[in-house]
C-alpha cells in the first residue's frame, strides 16, 4: 500500500561559516515530492536545529509550519500541483497516478561537530550524517578564502542485508565520486557513481550516510598575517630610529584597508587575532612615534 507522501529526490546543500573560532553550517534540503495531501511532515527529531524555513521551490515563497511533536508540518496546498501522468514513458500505467508533484525546499541551521587543524597549520575536519538516502549529489558551499581538500572527501554508506551490515566507501581514491568546482563561486558539487548508488538503494536498507572532510585556507589568504608581521617590523623600525621614515605609516594603512575589504566581504582570515594584535601593536609603536616628533 503506498503511503501518503512520498519522498521521491532530495539534494543536500551544505553551508559552512567559520565565526569566533566557532563553525556555522546551514543545511537546505531540496526535495520532490508525490502526495495527495496538503500537509506533509518532515522529521528532524534526531537534529538540534534553529531558524528552519520551509520555501515552495516553484516561486521561492516561504510555506507555514508548525513545528509539534517533534515533527514539522508544512502546508503545500497540493492544488497548486500538477497531477503525476497517468502513463508513464514506456506506456504503463503509472503506480503514482493521482498524487501530486511537488517541489520544495526547507533550510534550517546547526552547530556541526568539527575539529580544528592542529599546531600551525589552518583550516578544519567536520563531518554531515544524513538517515535518509539523497540523491548522489551534494553541494558544499564555503566560506571565501577557504578550500576543499579533495582528497580528504570520503562519503561511508551503512547498509543491512539479510541481518549482515556492510559499508560502501565513496571517494576520489575509489574513482566513485567526481568532484566539481562551481565556477565563480566558493561552492564544490559532488557526485557520487549513480550505478553503484542506484544499486545500493536497490537492493539493501539503508542505515546512515556519512560524508567526512577537510577543509583548508587558501594559500594566498596565508599572506596577510606574514603582512602584518612585516608591518609591525617596520614599525618597532620606525619607533626606534631618530629620522622620520615615513614608509611604516603607508604599510599599516594600506594593511588596514585590505583587512577591512576582506572582512567586509566575509572572508576567513588566517590567524585572525594575531593579525588583529599585530596591528594594534604596529599603530601604538607609530602613535609613539608621532608624539614624539611634536614634542
Amino acid at each position: 500500500m503506498l503511503k501518503n507522501t512520498i519522498i521521491m529526490q532530495k539534494w543536500m546543500h551544505i553551508h559552512d561559516e567559520i565565526r569566533d573560532g566557532k563553525l556555522n553550517r546551514k543545511i537546505k534540503e531540496v526535495m520532490d515530492i508525490y502526495t495527495i495531501k496538503d500537509y506533509i511532515c518532515h522529521d528532524l527529531s534526531n537534529i538540534n536545529f534553529t531558524n528552519f524555513q520551509a520555501l515552495d521551490y516553484k516561486n521561492n515563497n516561504k510555506l507555514p509550519f508548525i513545528h509539534s511533536n517533534k515533527e514539522i508540518r508544512i502546508l503545500i496546498d497540493s492544488n497548486n500541483w500538477i497531477k503525476v501522468p497517468l502513463k508513464r514513458c514506456e506506456n504503463i500505467l503509472d503506480e503514482y497516478c493521482g498524487y501530486k508533484h511537488a517541489k520544495i525546499s526547507v533550510s534550517y541551521n546547526t552547530k556541526p561537530h568539527f575539529k580544528k587543524n592542529q599546531k600551525l597549520s589552518t583550516g578544519y575536519n567536520t563531518y554531515f550524517v544524513t538517515e535518509y538516502l539523497p540523491h548522489p549529489e551534494f553541494h558544499i558551499n564555503l566560506q571565501k578564502g577557504m578550500k576543499l581538500n579533495i582528497n580528504s572527501i570520503d562519503f561511508v554508506i551503512y547498509l543491512k542485508n539479510q541481518n549482515e551490515e556492510n559499508e560502501i566507501q565513496f571517494n576520489v581514491k575509489n574513482n566513485l565520486i567526481d568532484v566539481e568546482k562551481e565556477i565563480g563561486e566558493n561552492k564544490y558539487i559532488l557526485n557520487l557513481n549513480s550505478h553503484t548508488f542506484n544499486k545500493i538503494s536497490a537492493e539493501n536498507e539503508f542505515r546512515e550516510l556519512v560524508l567526512y572532510y577537510k577543509v583548508e585556507n587558501q594559500s594566498k589568504f596565508l599572506l596577510m598575517p606574514f603582512f602584518m608581521l612585516f608591518t609591525w617590523s617596520l614599525s618597532l623600525m620606525e619607533i626606534l630610529t631618530h629620522q622620520l621614515l615615513g614608509f611604516p605609516y603607508v604599510m599599516i594603512v594600506t594593511a588596514l584597508i585590505v583587512y577591512l575589504n576582506l572582512a567586509r566581504e566575509n572572508y576567513e582570515i588566517p590567524y585572525n587575532k594575531l593579525v588583529i594584535t599585530l596591528f594594534f601593536l604596529s599603530f601604538s609603536c607609530l602613535l609613539i612615534k608621532t608624539i614624539n616628533l611634536f614634542t
